[in-house]
């Protein structure tokens, strides 16, 4: 049976991405999850940044390519920070970013 991605699958998440150590090098401004960061990390922690994101992603995409505003409201309530809106440079994509320890998490979809 399949369970749907909940807030606590999110906090969990969200801890394990924020407990992954900055790779030596100029990436201040990197997310995580950006290719930059991803080819430098060991392919185990490579594989839990996208678990992790691919869950994140999930629960806050759930209804479609706009982000359930409910769910984000749980997760500022819960105490993970958490923006989004359109991109800046590209109108066609809808980009939130998660606060993970010192990470920053970008996900973008198109619209």
């Amino acid at each position: 049976m399949y369970s749907q991605t909940n807030i606590i699958d999110v906090e969990n998440a969200v801890k394990r991405l924020g407990s992954i150590e900055r790779p030596y090098g100029d990436n201040e401004g990197d997310a995580l999850n950006s290719q930059s960061i991803l080819n430098v990390l060991d392919e185990n922690t490579k594989s839990l940044v996208h678990e992790s994101v691919s869950i994140i992603e999930e629960y806050i995409f759930k209804n479609g390519i706009y982000p359930d505003r409910r769910a984000i409201g749980v997760m500022c309530n819960r105490g993970i920070e958490i923006s989004d809106g359109p991109s800046q440079y590209d109108f066609t994509k809808y980009v939130c970013k998660i606060q993970a320890g010192e990470w920053d998490i970008v996900i973008i979809t198109n619209v």
